[in-house]
This record gives structure tokens, C-alpha cells and sequence, in this order.
């Protein structure tokens, strides 16, 4: 199959934004389809400094020599205000449109998020080709009065049932056009160690109970909120392990923080399998790449009690608690640290609900799913 995917990003050496896209973009290669990414870059980033700027053709190869084109056109920015918010829109569409003409002939197009999807739907309608939209955002905000949108959406991938349940309130999409498949992991990388090895190597104390938290330091994940639970418990025997780039400013700052920053993502397996629990009291998400990540790793997950999480995690391997709620998020660090039993048994069915969310697994159904709507 030839498929030509929207990506909000390309991951270069200064962001990561498109990874978890990208990797799924050389599952479906290595899968024997012939992909091409669209993935904008924007002038804006690269000119602050907080990206780099790509050639706007290339070929990516995978790590097992398959070969995936990558068109990265130029989006200038003019502002948030509402006239020149249009106009970016205007380069945006434009841009796509050129985008995908260069691409060449494709069987079927699929957008990440919705915003990108109504994009790609202006710039392919005319092709007749089924398009296919994956909703991984956060909360799904993307509103359209275009009725033809959503008739030309062959199917829609939602990471959570709760995703699903917002596109359809949106009027974007109907049930039967969609399937619930939560993110998956790369496990070449992410999967159970040996926990005193992975401490020895990356020179953790082996008494010591280890508190996980991965993430962007902002409000939203919670990581001031985990540091404040680990202050109020007030125990020389808990370290903290905070990965993740500080995107308000701010790092975190209790006491026991043995780790505290960016590291490469083999190195975040790592930490994972020396830690004892993993924290995120996020308050809003698709689904959590982190949290899967974790329970790949065989951690007791401690999360927020809302509907993005309820695919994933229940009392089986979790501890769900407010995640406005320091004291409860205090609370479940402590039940897990005094309960071994307990910390092996939530272990052991993180492990076993994250056999089947690995990427190969993922491709599979997708692209299974799409054959099957596509014939329709």
C-alpha cells in the first residue's frame, strides 16, 4: 500500500516533536508499504532556536534499510492575531496542498490530529482517495461547519475511548468509522531489565525506593505536584527520578532527586527499570506514551482517575487519584513503598496488559483497519 501521512513534526536534533508518528511510519515500512511523510516545518522555531532547519526533501532509512520520502515545506508565521492567523492558514494549506502534489500518486492518505486532518482533506478531495485521521490529542478541540469533512474521513484511530467519544461529540465523525487502539512502545527499547543491574550502572542506591516521573515540566503532568508529595512524605529513603525538559521555566526541586533533566530514550528504559513506581498526575491527554512506556518496563502506575486513562490502567496496576490532589498522590506513593506485594503484583500486570502495545502489534491493526474501511 502506498500511504502518504500528515505529521505535526520530524524529529530532529533539537525537538522530538513527530517521533512516536515517525516510528510508527517505519513499523508500516518495515511492513513491506511504501510511506511518505508530510511533515511542515515551521521558520518561526528554527529562527528562535528551537529547531533546526531540514531540507525541505530527503529520504529517511529505517534502521533495517527501508526507505521512507520525507517532504518538510517552509511555514512562515505572522502572528496570533486573527487576520494573520488566517494567513498562516492560508501558507499552511497552500503548502500541504504543493506537499502532496509532490508526493505523488498514493492509495491513502492519514493525518495526525484533526486540525491536520481537515488539511490533508482540502488537498487530496478532488484525488478520490480514502483519507484516515488518528486523534491523539489531548483534548479534542478542532471544530468544522464542512459537512464534507467528515464524509470524506474513511476511519478514524482514536489512542482512548475518551478521544473517540470527544470527535464524535464534535459532529467530526460516528462511532462506526472508528477503533480505540491506545499508543504503543517500541520494546527493543523499553522492557523489563534487571533492576539491580540497571542501579548499578546508573549509580542508584539499591535501599533506596525509587519515585519515576517522565514529562514535560509543566503544570498540566503534574511534576510540581509529585515533587510537593514527596516533601510532605518526608523520607530519607525516597529518590526521585524527574526526566523531561523544562518548558515553563521552572525544574523540579524536592527533597531525594537523584536525576533530573532530559536523557536519551534508551537511558529513560533504564532509569524506568531501576525506579520502584511511576508518577504522573496529568491532568489532561490521548494517551499517555509515558505511562505505557512505564508499564513496559513492569511499574505500578500512579495516574489520574480520568477517562484518558481508563484503557489503560485500573486497580489491577494502578493507583488512580485525583491529580490536582497532592495528598492522594502522597498517599499511593506510600501504600505502594510499605506494601512489597502489592508493588509486585500492580508490577506484574503493567507488564502483562503492555505485552500486546508495542508497535508492531499497532501497524498491524492500523493497517488492517484501514484495508478494511478503505474497501467500503
Amino acid at each position: 500500500m502506498r500511504i502518504c501521512v500528515l505529521c505535526p513534526g520530524f524529529p530532529t536534533k533539537k525537538s522530538a516533536v513527530g517521533i512516536f508518528v515517525v516510528k510508527l511510519c517505519e513499523e508500516m515500512a518495515r511492513q513491506g508499504h511504501r510511506v511518505t511523510i508530510i511533515a511542515p516545518q515551521r521558520l518561526l522555531l528554527i529562527l528562535s532556536g528551537k529547531d533546526c532547519l531540514a531540507p525541505t526533501s530527503f529520504i529517511h532509512k529505517t534502521a533495517t534499510g527501508e526507505q521512507i520520502k520525507v517532504l518538510r515545506p517552509l511555514l512562515p508565521s505572522f502572528g496570533s492575531i486573527p487576520v494573520l492567523s488566517k494567513l498562516n492558514e492560508r501558507f499552511r494549506k497552500n503548502a500541504i496542498k504543493r506537499a502532496v502534489a509532490k508526493a505523488g500518486e498514493q492509495d491513502v492518505y492519514y493525518a495526525h490530529f484533526w486540525d491536520n486532518g481537515y488539511m490533508l482533506h482540502e488537498a487530496t478531495k478532488h484525488l478520490g482517495k480514502p483519507l484516515f485521521v488518528a486523534t491523539g490529542e489531548s483534548v479534542v478541540k478542532f471544530r468544522t461547519s464542512d459537512k464534507s469533512f467528515s464524509q470524506h474521513v474513511s476511519g478514524v484511530i482514536c489512542v482512548s475511548t475518551k478521544n473517540q467519544e470527544e470527535s464524535i461529540a464534535a459532529g467530526l465523525t460516528t462511532k462506526e468509522k472508528c477503533i480505540v487502539l491506545p499508543n504503543a512502545i517500541d520494546s527493543a527499547v523499553f522492557h523489563k531489565m534487571d533492576k539491580e543491574q540497571c542501579r548499578q550502572e546508573l549509580g542508584i542506591d539499591k535501599n533506596k525506593f525509587v519515585v519515576a516521573f517522565v514529562g514535560q515540566f509543566i503544570q498540566r503532568k503534574g511534576y510540581a505536584r509529585v515533587a510537593a508529595a514527596i516533601d510532605q512524605l518526608n523520607d530519607d529513603n525516597i529518590a526521585a527520578v524527574f526526566l523531561g525538559s523544562a518548558k515553563e521555566g521552572r525544574m523540579p526541586q524536592c527533597r531525594g532527586i537523584i536525576k533530573c533533566g532530559l536523557v536519551r530514550q534508551d537511558e529513560i528504559a533504564k532509569y524506568l527499570n531501576a525506579a520502584d513506581v511511576f508518577v504522573l498526575p496529568t491532568r489532561a491527554e490521548g494517551c499517555c506514551n509515558a505511562i505505557v512506556e512505564a508499564m513496559a518496563c513492569g511499574l505500578p502506575i500512579v495516574s489520574s482517575d480520568r477517562p484518558f486513562n481508563h484503557d489503560i490502567l485500573d486497580a489491577t496496576n494502578a493507583r488512580l487519584i485525583n491529580p490536582d490532589s497532592v495528598d492522594e498522590i502522597a498517599a499511593a506513593i506510600q501504600e505502594i513503598k510499605t506494601n512489597p506485594k502489592l508493588q509486585a503484583s500492580l508490577g506484574e500486570c503493567s507488564l502483562t496488559k503492555a505485552q500486546g502495545m508495542n508497535l508492531v502489534s499497532r501497524a498491524e491493526k492500523i493497517i488492517n483497519f484501514i484495508e478494511r474501511k478503505s474497501e467500503k
